[in-house]
């Protein structure tokens, strides 16, 4: 393993995220320190302080030093408390603009590599922007409407036969009387559904000609590192939407080798998006086409090394951390494994903390 300096690394997301916790435990057996916070304003010490004078702008981390590498992973708002309820409103705004300060310069005022620079991350969750540079870039990207007008679903499906329909961010409701969640989903259209004008209004959502898939691609960028694996149905075929089947048996995951002209088009993607991290989802019909349908800046990675244990996913994300590049080498790490993180005291103890808010069996694969 390569010799690393003693700078820390950030993680910014909340105590109850999964994939926080297993990179946390990656780095621990690396011996690399990791401030683990939910926010810019860590709960009893002080936030980062920033110089400006003749040497330009700086971030300090207190009480001195600066972090090698920030995971972006889901930042929180920050919370003022304790205070006072008449100075929460004011309290709120001044850390939630401060953050939103930081994160606007933070590639520029820290040394640090940042998974991913804020205004890239908040930038590539546009939908839209991502098909857009997509076809820029020459990837084929399923015909797509996005609206909230009931004929022009109507003549969309009319052109094209079959068409998914998919939410622009994932949403669940309590089902009190069934005690249950009930989530948005990936819908097929075709010329028998119905689609009243008021209930297609309510709401914008995106419409794509359907592909006749053989089989998805999930290709997790970390890095300079590539990973790919094929997913499809154990019985042969694909699912409509596969993430429901993500630790099922019915689900067949295999390793995949991207073609080379496929891989440099997702490099220019990436880089068009200044993203360091991401999980691109590729659909592929039976004439072997990929098409792009989107990359998740924040995705879930842990449950394909869970169902592919070879899979190095967790060590090059703590390698690239540890490094602090994005041209890392998996060896910049120790050989930690997802599955000994899950049999470890560490699993146990953030398994306790959040099971009261998601299911254990989806921690590491149900989409942000």
């Amino acid at each position: 393993m390569t010799k690393m300096t003693s700078s820390p690394i950030l993680i910014l997301a909340p105590s109850t995220d999964p994939h926080a916790a297993a990179v946390h435990w990656a780095l621990q057996r690396n011996r690399v320190d990791a401030d683990w916070w939910p926010s810019m304003r860590p709960e009893g010490k002080a936030a980062p302080s920033i110089w400006i004078d003749e040497r330009g702008i700086q971030m300090e981390r207190p009480p001195s030093g600066n972090w090698r590498s920030a995971w972006h992973r889901r930042p929180q708002r920050p919370d003022p408390s304790p205070c006072q309820d008449a100075d929460r409103t004011f309290l709120e705004r001044e850390w939630r603009l401060y953050q939103k300060n930081l994160f606007d310069l933070s590639p520029t005022v820290t040394q640090a590599l940042w998974v991913n620079a804020p205004l890239a991350a908040w930038q590539a969750e546009s939908k839209l922007l991502q098909l857009q540079e997509a076809h820029n870039v020459s990837l084929r990207v399923p015909e797509t409407v996005v609206t909230n007008h009931a004929d022009d679903v109507r003549r969309f499906i009319k052109k094209c036969g079959r068409v998914v329909f998919k939410s622009f961010y994932p949403h669940t409701w309590h089902n009190t009387a069934k005690r249950e969640l009930v989530a948005v989903g990936v819908v097929m259209l075709d010329d028998a559904s119905v689609l009243p004008d008021d209930a297609v209004a309510m709401s914008p959502g995106i419409f794509q000609r359907y592909v006749d898939k053989a089989f998805d691609v999930r290709v997790t960028v970390i890095g300079d590192h590539y990973f790919a694996v094929k997913l499809g149905k154990a019985a042969g075929g694909a699912f409509l939407d596969w993430r429901a089947y993500s630790l099922e048996e019915t689900l067949q995951v295999e390793p995949f080798d991207l073609p080379h002209e496929l891989k440099q088009k997702l490099k220019a993607l990436m880089q068009r998006l200044d993203l360091t991290f991401g999980c691109i989802d590729l659909v592929v019909d039976h004439d072997g086409n990929a098409f792009f349908l989107e990359v998740n800046q924040a995705g879930q990675f842990l449950f394909v090394e869970q169902r592919l244990t070879d899979l190095p996913l967790l060590q090059a994300m703590t390698a690239m951390l540890i490094a602090g590049r994005r041209d890392y080498r998996i060896e910049d790490s120790l050989p930690v494994r997802f599955k000994d993180y899950l049999s470890s005291d560490d699993f146990k103890r953030n398994e306790i903390l959040i099971k009261e808010q998601v299911q254990t069996e989806s921690l590491y694969s149900v989409e942000a």
